[in-house]
């Protein structure tokens, strides 16, 4: 990518917002974990690497891998200790809240009524949209986002069958420009029919908030109105009549489900693979690179030039409903080294109690460091590294993890001085 985006830097003026952020890219990139934590074992002296610095850059591939995994294992050790979210009352109130929020709630006065399980989906939400965007806007990113808000708070039935979850946009190319789209986690009441219920609910709302005015199409076709017929059982010939043809006429949703014999079924067990593999469906959003082509594995630098500058630093995703304020499912940058490692058991020394590391720490980059494969792929050291590692004193992993902060920190410290007296 780096190497890509020399080339193509050339052609961009300077001044240009797109030359900007790509050049920011290329420096994050650049510099992307080149200042990592290992640990050399006192035992068997095999090197086991602990932690990164990461530039933070949405698409650095070592930052997205990184953040793939604190993804992962935050939402496998939340769903595994929520089965069900809490229904709460004060006065003539009621709110759906996460258990961890019910002690900050029983202080505000709110009382415990009762428990209530629910089931996942995945929503996708799109717009009809043209080579000018969506109403003549090619960036309609902010314009998504708020029709989704006023959704799912002016809509009755939104409550009634939602508890909450969470949303990204994603942003595609195709034939009719920038394709920008929603993906959604969502919490649904358990009733019965209740996708179809929620999904009849949703297409009737989106569908009238998405009249797209540069659309031609007066009428449904009758093909379009038998597969609108066919994706629930609860959609009629009255309600497919009251779709506007000017707005969004499909949207996807599915709950959770496997295979058996070939045919989808239903998944029930909660935590199963099926439930943890269609959440990470769902929330892949959070560390999907942008402009790349997976089966092409090329990257689309114009259109990270034209996106890039307007998505900068703006929030893409966010919780809503009894997931607003889940502290726990929340992406820091800043808590990517505490949460890459585990410590440790102490080691004593048996002679005289004093406390033994278990590892020699060091910090080098990984450029200097390769992996073996006819020894079980275990890392070694090339020469440049046993040169260029920084050796760092510490009984643990953590403490450890917080000495390497501690030296970027002063690194950066030393270059702000520098900038400033230049």
């Amino acid at each position: 990518m780096i190497k890509q985006l020399d080339t193509y830097l050339d052609t961009l003026p300077e001044e240009t917002p797109g030359h900007v952020h790509l050049s920011r890219l290329r420096k994050d990139a650049s510099r992307c974990a080149n200042y990592s934590l290992y640990g050399t074992n006192q035992a068997d002296r095999d090197i086991t690497y602990f932690a990164s610095v990461m530039c933070g850059n949405k698409t650095c591939f070592v930052c997205n891998f990184a953040r793939q995994k604190r993804v992962r294992r935050k939402y496998f050790k939340w769903f595994a200790e929520n089965s069900t979210v809490l229904e709460i009352k004060k006065g003539k109130g009621r709110k759906v809240i996460t258990k961890s929020r019910l002690e900050a709630y029983e202080a505000k006065g709110y009382t415990y009524v009762c428990d209530h399980s629910y089931d996942i989906m995945h929503l996708t939400l799109t717009v009809p949209h043209y080579s000018n965007g969506f109403n003549g806007d090619q960036f309609y990113f902010q314009k998504l986002a708020d029709m989704f808000h006023d959704m799912r708070n002016e809509c009755p039935q939104w409550s009634e069958l939602i508890y909450g979850g969470e949303y990204g946009i994603e942003t595609t190319r195709n034939e009719n420009g920038l394709h920008i789209h929603i993906h959604s986690l969502l919490f649904v009441r358990q009733t019965t029919q209740n996708r179809n219920r929620v999904h009849k609910m949703i297409l009737g709302e989106w569908n009238r908030r998405t009249i797209n005015l540069d659309s031609k199409r007066s009428e449904l076709s009758l093909t379009a109105k038998d597969g609108l017929k066919r994706s629930n059982k609860l959609i009629d010939d009255e309600f497919v009549n009251r779709i506007d043809p000017r707005g969004t006429t499909m949207i996807n949703l599915e709950t959770i489900y496997s295979y058996k014999d070939g045919i989808k079924q239903r998944t029930t067990e909660f935590n199963s693979k099926e439930m943890l593999y269609a959440i990470m469906e769902s929330i892949k959003y959070h560390f999907e690179p942008l402009a790349f082509d997976k089966q092409e594995k090329t990257f689309d630098l114009d259109l990270m030039a034209e996106v890039g500058p307007v998505i900068y630093r703006k929030q893409l995703y966010k919780k809503f409903g009894c997931l607003h304020g889940e502290k726990a499912l929340n992406l820091k940058e800043e808590d990517i080294l505490q949460e890459d490692f585990e410590d440790s058991a102490a080691l004593i020394d048996e002679e005289t109690g004093e406390i033994i590391p278990e590892y020699e720490f060091f910090v080098c980059s990984p450029a200097y460091i390769y992996h073996s494969p006819e020894d079980e792929n275990k890392l070694v050291l090339s020469r440049n590294a046993k040169k260029k590692m920084q050796k760092i004193q510490a009984f643990s992993v953590s403490q450890a993890v917080g000495r390497l902060g501690e030296m970027v920190q002063a690194v950066y410290n030393k270059k702000q001085l520098q900038t400033s007296k230049n």
